[in-house]
């Protein structure tokens, strides 16, 4: 197997830990999940999934139904929550400005 050596910031690393502990997996297996992520995108996704990434999927689809729902039967009220996720998001570091 072959060897890479990278520096990170120091934040970055703390960030990779976290989510690798999170995922319960080691650090340098999540990392290759992601490079394999990366650099095969063809493979199949099922095979890349970390833990938690199946409720994410069905998370996002019901948020997309709930999306188109709202934009037809009220946009202001789509456009006011829209503006509050954002701003927990961002609240949590999870949303950059811009």
């Amino acid at each position: 197997m072959a060897r890479i050596t990278i520096r990170l910031e120091d934040d970055l690393h703390d960030q990779l830990l976290y989510r690798a502990a999170r995922a319960g997996m080691p650090c340098a297996s999540m990392i290759r999940l992601m490079l394999r992520k990366l650099a095969l995108p063809e493979t199949t996704f099922r095979m890349l999934r970390t833990p938690g990434e199946e409720l994410l999927v069905a998370v996002l689809q019901m948020r997309e139904l709930i999306h188109v729902d709202l934009a037809r039967r009220s946009p202001e009220t789509l456009e006011l929550g829209m503006d509050c996720a954002k701003a927990v998001l961002r609240d949590h570091g999870l949303l950059e400005e811009g």
